[in-house]
């Protein structure tokens, strides 16, 4: 959270009215997730884990996430956000 804190205030952004995306919603993304809502009132608006990813412009809530996840061990599913579609590329040549 300090190195996010510093970042943004070297760059001049005000972290109450940025949005964020967690990569990865175990231990340590579910805490970066809490923390910087609790922190810097940032809105995260997406987040995945092994098994997909969610996406709301309106925000996921950490603590509705975590329970959701604890319940059916991953973050899809998630009431009022939508399961976005991940794609991965084998061949570097062509464009994802």
């Amino acid at each position: 959270m300090y190195t996010i804190r510093e970042a943004a205030s070297n760059l001049g952004l005000d972290l109450s009215q940025a949005t964020a995306v967690i990569q990865g919603y175990g231990n340590a993304g579910a805490f970066a997730h809490k923390l910087i809502e609790q922190l810097f009132g940032t809105k995260v608006i997406a987040v995945s884990d092994s098994r997909g990813a969610i996406h709301s412009a309106d925000g996921i809530d950490a603590q509705a996430a975590q329970e959701h996840k604890d319940a059916t061990g991953s973050v899809v599913g998630l009431a009022g956000a939508t399961r976005v579609e991940l794609r991965t590329c084998s061949n570097s040549k062509r464009t994802c």
